[in-house]
């Protein structure tokens, strides 16, 4: 891959992640459609999770390499995050209490298929660019720690979507590849078959909406990953790589919607670099990122957009050169040892 090339790919991944998610935080958790124009847009100047993991990963990247497993990934959860609701909740307090990874994505998680796995994904797809087998496999053993099932299938498809777009640049093909890579019997593929069968077929995009709506919509948890990832599909394959008509598209359902949008911003600075922003926009989002202060704590963690650029160009010329030709295995849901008690979980 041409060097010039990845790194306008990588800039504009973390940036279509910032600029993405700040269009849709303040509609985040609505229960109803938005109306969002872009002269309604308001840039909210927060720290977000969707991006603070990923900065809490590339110290145990370095440390570890491609000998990383979810056991060393729930190590630095136990390090690093303090504190968290949904499904990061759950997953520290079983850490606390034992329960290793990939057990503690399990037990007693009525929010394993959370978005929280799934917003996770670019830092897998940028190191491992080109090789989706191994931005699946690694994205696995991140969504393990604290999602089970779709959970972490949400984040094993995008990862390997992103990872494709990193080297063809192109969306459609990207989401299809992925698509094909995901579990039949699963309820992510199931739903996003049928969001790939509209688009196919000609379903305008207002119908498609009103069907998803209709049918995904009814989940209990706003940060469900099926549904959110059915929303953002949508957007992405309608919205055509024009970023505005795809983050309103993502923003337009509602739910978990700075996840959403940051998905979309990202994906698309993925597959066209910071060209794929309006001039009006970048100049409107700091190099400068909001970070929280467990974020803020960390060694070397970095405070900038071209920091962070150039530790994730630093990472992939040293890690993608150290993967093995064969390529990794797929994601196999966890199954506790035969007697185990009855507990929660969202399958």
């Amino acid at each position: 891959m041409d060097e010039r090339i990845y790194r306008e790919k990588v800039m504009g991944c973390w940036f279509g992640k910032c600029l993405g998610g700040a269009v849709g935080m303040p509609y985040e958790g609505v229960p109803y459609t938005v109306n969002m124009t872009e002269d309604s847009i308001h840039l909210s100047d927060v720290p977000n999770d969707d991006l603070e993991l990923q900065l809490v990963w590339l110290e145990t990247l370095r440390t570890h390499g491609i000998s990383l497993r979810c056991a060393d990934l729930g190590e630095i959860w136990k390090k690093r995050i303090p504190c968290g609701c949904d499904e990061y909740s759950i997953a520290l307090y079983n850490l606390a209490h034992g329960i290793i990874p990939p057990a503690s994505g399990w037990k007693n998680n009525f929010f394993a298929d959370g978005m929280g796995a799934t917003i996770r994904s670019e830092i897998w797809a940028l190191i491992f660019a080109g090789r989706p087998d191994a931005a699946g496999f690694f994205a696995s053993q991140d969504a393990q720690v604290d999602h089970w099932g779709d959970g972490v299938r949400g984040e094993v498809f995008m990862a390997m979507a992103e990872a494709h777009a990193c080297q063809y640049s192109d969306t459609e093909k990207a989401l299809r590849f992925a698509l094909e890579k995901t579990a039949p019997e699963s309820r992510l593929r199931k739903t996003l078959d049928r969001v790939f069968a509209m688009y196919d077929s000609g379903v305008g995009d207002q119908e498609a909406r009103n069907e998803l709506l209709l049918h995904e919509q009814r989940t209990a948890n706003f940060t469900d990953c099926v549904m959110n990832l059915a929303f953002a599909v949508h957007s992405l394959l309608r919205g055509k790589g024009d970023f505005l008509k795809t983050v309103l598209e993502a923003v337009s359902f509602g739910r978990d919607t700075d996840c959403t949008a940051a998905t979309c911003g990202a994906f698309l600075g993925i597959a066209r670099g910071m060209k794929a922003f309006p001039e009006k926009w970048r100049a409107l989002v700091k190099n400068q990122l909001s970070l929280s202060d467990f974020v803020l704590a960390i060694p070397n963690v970095p405070k900038t957009l071209d920091d962070l650029t150039a530790q994730t160009l630093e990472l992939h010329d040293r890690l993608a050169a150290e993967l093995p030709a064969d390529p990794y295995p797929a994601y196999v849901p966890y199954e506790p040892a035969p007697g185990l008690p009855e507990v929660w979980h969202s399958e």
